[in-house]
């Protein structure tokens, strides 16, 4: 599986490291397992690296994939020129719903924006 989700403990958020080619399956897995985490720690700030990505699920999967985004959790997605384009209709997808997800292009911007909000 080319995603990784952990809890950093100093920083108090879930992690999601997402590399080279992902499909829908991948990140409806580690959805389940930040759910989990958000479950088991009560965190609710997820910090999503997707710099090293290769792909993405297709436009539809990741509609639906947005509209099922879990209300309560703070989403902040770090992303590259490569790899921004999906994840901001991941990011609109779910804004329109009143989800809370941010697309960033520096890392310890979006750790900020989770950390200090």
């Amino acid at each position: 599986m080319p995603e990784t989700v952990n809890y950093l403990d100093a920083e108090k958020c879930i992690h999601v490291h997402s590399y080279g080619e992902t499909s829908i399956n991948d990140w409806e897995n580690s959805m389940q397992q930040v759910i989990e985490i958000h479950n088991n720690t009560g965190c609710q700030r997820v910090l999503v690296d997707v710099r090293e990505q290769n792909s993405t699920p297709s436009t539809l999967e990741i509609l639906e994939f947005g509209k099922h985004l879990p209300y309560g959790i703070q989403f902040a997605i770090v992303a590259t020129a490569k790899t921004h384009e999906p994840h901001y209709f991941l990011e609109t997808v779910g804004r329109n719903r009143g989800k809370d997800i941010t697309l960033f292009n520096d890392y310890d911007d979006a750790l900020s924006w989770l950390t200090d909000g």
